[in-house]
């Protein structure tokens, strides 16, 4: 046998349960059902009677009574104008006069429970209802682990505005799903609209918020009318915003994204842009790119490169730089060319060399040197230049990496980074060199061994730290060329 019946007005299974059980209880009460009559007034519903002499034996039992309905006259107390309606047929007659006292009752059997009909229903809330969302003194979002909140009905006149004005609210979503949808928390103040579910006051749910006259829409309307906004406020204080903005309007369709602090993306696969116009780029403070394999690019048109401080490349092998027309270029003070091997300089033409009012041409004619002076073996020195002094990219920081609610480790944070690159004072990397790292609050060091660039894996922190380097020199094996290093002027 069952019984369905819904909604079933519980939470849990234990308790559905329970209430299955009384409900099949309430049909199994009445399927032995005695009823009767006397003029015992010892009877009491709730307790037992015990019925004997009965023609069916198995009747003579216990019998719980459930039920008695009393009735008495007693005409003879009223005023003698008055005429009693007792007639002998009722069976009020005692003695020959028409009074007494009778009963009616109901009982079942002592071995089977009682459950009550069920006669009045549970009340419902019809329609929708809004209150004001609440929380602790100075909290300006108060939720639970499941994103539930707290409200005050505007009915409410007991209630204090805080953390225990109601049970936990849940609040519906566009979108929810196992740790992943989309989760919105309505913030104290709002007012929000609330509904119950199958109209049990018991189980109301957020469905919505509203704007009202003391909390406006993020832009004016119907001025901003095709404008799509997803704004937030900064929290705790208000002092900023992120923001999601579209702009509908024929001939001015705009998409604007706002981020008050950081703003990371981590695509895991291709991204792919293209802009049909003009893109504008302004990076007010230093910026970073790294490309762990090969970067092409093409420009149909010009390039124009401005650098107003110092301009630093180091290339890891080799360098082709080729123009279809003239090459040019000019500096204010210094030109050094440096190679541990050789230099050519190969021109289909003529080649001229012009210095201090002096210069040499290689033309198809012959060779011409032309000056105050010529000198061959005549002692001298030649001039030494600066000497490079290539600086190595820093490399960038690392997005921020999307995590599901059930792996919440701490990410380290990339904030505080350093790279450690041994190179020669002429840019060449120094690899295999072994050095031995040592943090703060750490016992054992960090042992590493420098790549073909010359590069040591770099080291993250939580925060800014000092950390001791030590080298380990087994053989160091100076590069051709670097045997004269002389001290750097920038270092």
């Amino acid at each position: 046998l069952e019984d369905y019946d819904y909604p079933g007005r519980f939470i849990d299974r234990k308790r559905g349960k329970q209430l299955a059980q009384r409900s099949l209880e309430r049909h199994r009460s009445d399927y032995r059902l005695a009823e009767g009559e006397s003029d015992q007034p010892l009877l009491i519903s709730g307790h037992f009677l015990a019925l004997t002499n009965h023609s069916r034996k198995d009747w003579n039992d216990l019998w719980l009574l459930t039920e008695i309905h009393h009735e008495g006259k007693q005409p003879q107390v009223l005023e003698e104008s008055i005429t009693s309606d007792v007639k002998p047929e009722d069976g009020f007659t005692r003695g020959g006069l028409p009074q007494g006292y009778r009963n009616r009752f109901k009982a079942i059997p002592w071995d089977v429970f009682y459950r009550p009909a069920l006669n009045h229903k549970k009340p419902k809330v019809l329609g929708n209802q809004t209150a004001v969302v609440t929380g602790p003194e100075g909290e300006e979002i108060h939720c639970d682990q499941y994103g539930r909140i707290k409200v005050q009905f505007h009915w409410d006149r007991h209630g204090q505005v805080n953390d225990k004005t109601s049970c936990w609210l849940r609040v519906s979503s566009s979108w929810a799903g196992d740790r992943y949808g989309g989760v919105t928390i309505p913030r104290v103040g709002m007012e929000v609209l609330v509904s119950f579910l199958e109209g049990d006051p018991d189980q109301p749910l957020v469905t919505g918020c509203l704007y009202h006259r003391e909390h406006p829409v993020p832009y004016d309307l119907p001025a901003n009318k095709t404008q799509s906004v997803f704004k937030t406020l900064s929290t705790p204080g208000g002092e900023g915003f992120n923001e999601l903005r579209i702009e509908d309007k024929k001939g001015q369709e705009q998409i604007v994204i706002h981020a008050q602090r950081n703003w990371d993306q981590n695509i895991q696969h291709d991204q792919t842009i293209r802009i049909g116009h003009e893109r504008h780029d302004r990076v007010e403070a230093n910026s970073y790119s790294e490309f762990l394999k090969e970067e092409h690019r093409t420009i149909h048109g010009e390039r124009k490169t401005e650098t107003r401080a110092n301009d630093h490349l180091t290339v890891g092998n080799t360098q082709h730089l080729k123009t279809g027309a003239g090459y040019f270029v000019e500096a204010g003070d210094e030109i050094h060319y440096y190679a541990g091997d050789k230099v050519v300089i190969d021109a289909g033409m003529e080649l001229t060399a012009r210095g201090g009012g002096s210069f040499i041409k290689l033309d198809p004619s012959g060779v011409t040197l032309s000056g105050p002076a010529i000198r061959i073996k005549s002692g001298g020195a030649p001039a030494k230049g600066s000497g490079i002094n290539s600086l190595p990219a820093v490399l960038p920081t690392i997005a921020d990496q999307s995590r599901s609610s059930g792996d919440l480790q701490a990410r380290t944070s990339e904030r505080f980074d350093e790279q450690i690159r041994f190179v020669t004072r002429h840019g060449k990397p120094i690899k295999g060199v072994k050095a031995a790292i040592i943090l703060p609050n750490e016992s054992t060091p960090q042992l590493s061994t420098s790549d073909v660039d010359g590069r040591h894996p770099r080291l993250r922190t939580d925060a800014a730290q000092t950390a001791e380097v030590h080298l380990l020199w087994d053989e160091l094996t100076v590069p051709d060329g670097a045997d004269d290093y002389q001290t750097s002027r920038n270092k």
